[in-house]
């Protein structure tokens, strides 16, 4: 007879699962019998991880417009998912902010995808330029089972924007001058439209730091189209500005000056009446300015007061495109012409044309190429009065003059001060392109700039009409080529050298540079390189 002692214990229902889920072993009759372990649902339960991060720490040129992409291992749960939406302060669970958070990044409503794995971010308007840009994420992100991050998440240093700068109205403004101070700002003009319907057309200046932070912005009060522009600093450290308007059967030129910090000193508007031979305007180390003008003077001078000078007279036939002065009192002319200057026709279609002249008027001498179709340079520069460098395009077959379907290569050919060729160089991608701008840096490198519809030298094409930018050493071998864009058009017009060696475009765009914001029409865009081509 068995007897048992009676004890009475209480067992809650956790611990009675406790122990008849645990693995034991019943040894009997039956031999051993192995009991199924269960695992508690609180030990299933996962941490949640960030596991990527777009644009990673450390990346550099990010476009101002960019997504940021946070991929978790977890589902995240959506009401623990916050950004500051309304303001600048530094408020939800997921914070951006380029100043240790002081102020935060104001943001879109954020996405959730991938079964709420990823999160999806976006800026309200554009990031600032060429800053580092830092993430955080508060502890209080949660998965959809309820746990939360084990510690506060920061990026360091974060992502860095590019540089890249655009400004514009709902009209058409183009960059078409830039000039850089001893102390790295940059100084940048052209044509601006005002009013509602953009037909209110002026002259503008604006100022930007280093950094790319934009000082002021002036307008000259032309009232006019522009359609070339210079700038140069005086020795008194004031901007010289002028620029030029070409329209049928009128021109004008403003001659400006103005101090560092926008302050107008001095300008006067001045008409010039008929139809001029082209386009073009360049100024002497004096300030002194010289344009295409209506007969009887083809090229016309003007002082840097404002009082006209002197004039001389080309041969019919020439269109002027481009005009440069060296520091010898010497004068580049170039274009494209349908009559040489000694009279004869060319070979077929326009040929180009470079005729040095003494700012005085005398001609010194002519250079003169082609082929049966139509050409033309589009810009000049000289290197002190030792040389000249002629850009533009060139067709890239043989045929009619009339020919529609006719493609363009890009050219640059580099004479010396006597008019003896020194090198040329051709640029071909699969499409066509044309040489828009070149100037010189104080190593005594080229720097040719222009567009293209295709790639060149392995390049990448954004699309439409893409800038590059190509740099030669002075025996003209080409350095490094470089080809951006967006999915629209752009072109450069004007560059401009750093005192580090930095290289500033510009010109206009029909889309988003670098994700800056997009105004409509043309904007304006000023992009930076440095020496070794690297875009920043």
């Amino acid at each position: 007879m068995s007897h048992f002692l009676n004890f009475s214990f209480t067992f809650s229902t956790s611990a009675f699962l406790a122990i008849f889920t645990s693995a034991f072993f019943l040894f009997g009759c039956g031999g051993a019998v192995v009991v199924k372990v269960e695992k508690s649902e609180t030990a299933s339960l996962k941490v949640p991880e960030l596991v990527s991060v777009e644009p990673a720490d450390n990346a550099s040129r990010v476009k101002r417009n960019a997504k940021i992409i946070l991929s978790f291992n977890e589902p995240l749960d959506s009401l623990t998912l916050s950004v500051n939406t309304e303001d600048t302060e530094c408020s939800g669970t997921i914070q951006l902010s380029t100043n240790d958070f002081k102020r935060c990044v104001r943001m879109n409503p954020l996405e959730l995808k991938d079964d709420f794995k990823k999160i999806v971010l976006s800026p309200k308007g554009i990031y600032a330029a060429q800053k580092f840009h830092q993430i955080r994420l508060s502890t209080e992100i949660k998965t959809i089972k309820g746990v939360s991050l084990k510690k506060e998440i920061t990026g360091k240093p974060g992502f860095q924007t590019s540089w890249s700068q655009q400004i514009g109205t709902a009209g058409d403004d183009i960059g078409f001058a830039a000039i850089v101070d001893l102390e790295g700002n940059i100084y940048l003009a052209g044509l601006t439209s005002a009013g509602e319907s953009g037909d209110e057309k002026d002259l503008f200046l604006a100022k930007y730091s280093p950094t790319g932070f934009q000082q002021w912005i002036q307008q000259a009060g032309f009232g006019r189209s522009v359609t070339a522009a210079v700038l140069q600093i005086n020795e008194e450290a004031q901007l010289r500005l002028s620029a030029y308007s070409q329209e049928e059967g009128s021109s004008a030129v403003i001659l400006a000056t103005y101090s560092m910090d926008g302050k107008k000193i001095f300008s006067k508007n001045i008409d010039l009446p008929g139809t001029a031979p082209g386009n073009g305007l360049a100024m002497d180390k004096d300030g002194h300015i010289f344009m295409p003008a209506a007969t009887p003077f083809n090229i016309l001078k003007i002082r840097k007061s404002g009082e006209k000078s002197w004039g001389t007279e080309l041969n019919p036939g020439l269109t002027i495109r481009a005009l440069a002065t060296d520091t010898e009192n010497g004068m580049y002319i170039s274009g494209n012409m349908k009559q040489s200057l000694d009279g004869k026709k060319t070979k077929g279609g326009t040929d180009i044309f470079l005729l040095k002249i003494s700012q005085q008027g005398p001609k010194r001498w002519i250079r003169a190429f082609g082929t049966t179709l139509d050409e033309s340079a589009t810009a000049l520069a000289t290197k002190d009065a030792e040389a000249v460098a002629v850009v533009g395009y060139l067709p890239q077959t043989s045929g009619a003059a009339d020919d529609e379907t006719k493609k363009y290569d890009a050219f640059v050919v580099n004479y010396n001060s006597f008019g003896k060729q020194q090198w040329s160089y051709i640029l071909k991608g699969t499409n066509s392109e044309q040489s828009t701008v070149t100037a010189w840096t104080p190593a005594g490198d080229l720097l040719v700039g222009g567009f293209t519809d295709s790639s060149l030298e392995d390049q990448l094409h954004s699309g439409k009409e893409d800038v590059f930018l190509a740099k030669f050493d002075s025996a003209g071998v080409l350095l490094w080529l470089r080809q951006f864009g967006t999915p629209e058009n752009e072109r450069p017009l004007a560059l401009a050298i750093g005192k580090a060696g930095q290289i500033y475009v510009t010109g206009y765009t029909e889309g988003q540079m670098d994700g800056a914001k997009y105004n409509g029409g043309r904007d304006i865009f000023l992009v930076q390189f440095n020496s070794d081509g690297e875009k920043h």
